[in-house]
């Protein structure tokens, strides 16, 4: 709509519209004529553009409620109760011959085998889909693999319940999300029932404790915009 309203506006203003009052053989039309014609021209088309405008934003929002939907219709986990629950993890991780495709066309894992000892710091380095978030997501038991096994402390996790292993493992996201209330109830979203002194513990082991205890309110100051305001406080 931007580019037919543009287009129409050279095509008056510049074309037939100049053409008219440059002419020595016309003499009613003169620039004002032009210019009051053109305002008017565009202030016809103007309620044609907001139109289209507000008809993104409604293809938007269907998209958007279509995600939300799809979400919100997704069956919940099944509990099987056959499966052992995980009472304490050494974190001994064995990878054998495991193979995962989200289809039959996507073959993202082919034959991946490794060893991490507990206590051993492993990198997973690679290019945009290499499978470095595939293999966080099959050891969180989002998926489950399609070949292959994967050994916790010498256990299989297929045989594992998935919500005790989930209950000790740590999962820190790219893109990080803060909630707008104080600092300790953003630590304490991961164990809801957590004491304020292991609120602080948490604190000193992901070396936040310092900084939070210069603030002026320390463990109940408020975040707002995503802790951009933390940032800027601290800076100064």
């Amino acid at each position: 709509m931007n580019s037919l309203n543009n287009f129409s506006f050279a095509i008056i203003v510049g074309g037939v519209g100049g053409w008219i009052v440059l002419s020595t053989n016309a003499t009613s039309i003169t620039i004002g004529v032009l210019v009051a014609f053109t305002t008017y021209s565009r202030q016809f088309t103007r309620p044609l553009n907001d139109l289209a405008n507000q008809f993104n934003t409604i293809l938007s929002a269907v998209a958007g409620a279509e995600r939300a939907f799809e979400v919100m219709d997704q069956e919940e986990e099944e509990v099987d109760k056959s499966k052992r629950n995980v009472k304490q993890v050494k974190g001994d991780i064995v990878f054998n011959n495991v193979s995962f495709s989200y289809n039959e066309e996507e073959h993202v894992l082919h034959h991946i085998s490794f060893h991490v000892k507990p206590g051993q710091s492993v990198a997973l380095v690679g290019p945009t889909g290499a499978g470095k978030t595939t293999i966080i997501s099959l050891l969180a038991r989002f998926f489950k693999e399609d070949d292959g096994d994967i050994l916790l402390d010498g256990q299989s996790m297929n045989l594992l319940s998935s919500s005790s292993i989930r209950s000790h493992l740590g999962m820190v996201l790219q893109d990080s999300y803060l909630f707008e209330t104080t600092i300790r109830e953003n630590i304490r979203y991961g164990k809801l029932d957590a004491t304020d002194q292991e609120v602080e513990e948490i604190a000193k082991l992901a070396n936040a404790h310092s900084f939070i205890e210069d603030l002026p309110e320390q463990y109940d100051t408020l975040i707002k915009g995503n802790g951009q305001a933390l940032v800027k406080d601290n800076a100064n």
